[in-house]
């Protein structure tokens, strides 16, 4: 496979580098700053899944569990989703508009999950609305520089 390396300037003095097998003749350097852009929707929607539903690592070895695994987490996702889309969040008089924070969200849903025996009362909606983060806009953060060592299997037989 042949891969090339293409280096975008972000900003002044901030570069990012690309890995990418899109050959030369068809894609000049210049147009990788708007295809990545392009992208960065995807990106992020594949990070706000990733985390919330702990799909770094898996607690699973054999092929099908861990496929298992992905859309037991998957659903849960879709099931948190409509959920925190339904659930209304009130600004208020507040200087930024608010929105779930879907980490909490998440969990708020997953703890319903696992208590829900048509006794006990959770109101879910209620407690996704007081976790809520401000939507500031413009705002940029420096990359994490930080490597994180893979976890192992080891401590099976």
């Amino acid at each position: 496979m042949a891969l090339r390396i293409v280096r975008i300037e972000i900003s002044e003095n901030c570069f990012e580098n690309l890995i990418t097998n899109l050959p030369n003749l068809e894609f000049d350097i210049s147009e990788f700053k708007d295809l990545y852009h392009l992208r960065w929707s995807e990106e992020n929607a594949f990070r706000d899944i990733k985390y919330p539903l702990c799909l770094k690592a898996f607690r699973s070895k054999k092929y099908k569990y861990i496929i298992q695994e992905v859309w037991a987490r998957a659903i849960l996702h879709n099931f948190e989703t409509e959920i925190v889309v339904n659930t209304t969040i009130d600004s208020g008089e507040m200087k930024y508009e608010y929105q779930a924070n879907y980490s909490e969200a998440f969990k708020i849903c997953r703890d319903f999950l696992r208590i829900h025996d048509g006794k006990t009362i959770l109101d879910v909606e209620g407690l996704i609305a007081q976790n809520i983060e401000a939507i500031r806009p413009n705002r940029i953060f420096p990359r994490q520089k930080r490597f994180k060592l893979p976890l192992s299997f080891c401590y099976r037989n």
